[in-house]
């Protein structure tokens, strides 16, 4: 379960992994944060290390940008995940 601050860092999420695959997601992207502020950087370290546990082709977005959303995504099951922490938009998926 969630500690309140987790859901106070955490927005809101669109996906269709499972929650184990969502809560990794977003704890890599939570960690991947703090070490760095470079949004590609970010990006790379989601990329690699989700990669790592949920197998290869997996790609991340990271932005500040609000008007930036994946328009009508059609994938595989199980292929994406899109989530907001706070002013940030992360945006995974297997192609």
């Amino acid at each position: 379960m969630a500690s309140n601050e987790e859901n106070s860092f955490m927005n809101w999420s669109v996906t269709d992994v499972t929650p184990e695959m969502q809560q990794s997601a977003m704890q890599l992207a939570r960690q991947a944060l703090k070490d760095s502020t470079d949004f590609n950087e970010v990006a790379q370290i989601i990329k690699r290390d989700f990669g790592k546990k949920w197998g290869s082709d997996w790609q991340c977005f990271v932005t500040d940008q609000f008007d930036w959303l994946p328009s009508s995504w059609k994938s595989e099951k199980r292929a994406f995940i899109f989530f907001g922490i706070k002013d940030i938009r992360v945006f995974l998926f297997r192609e």
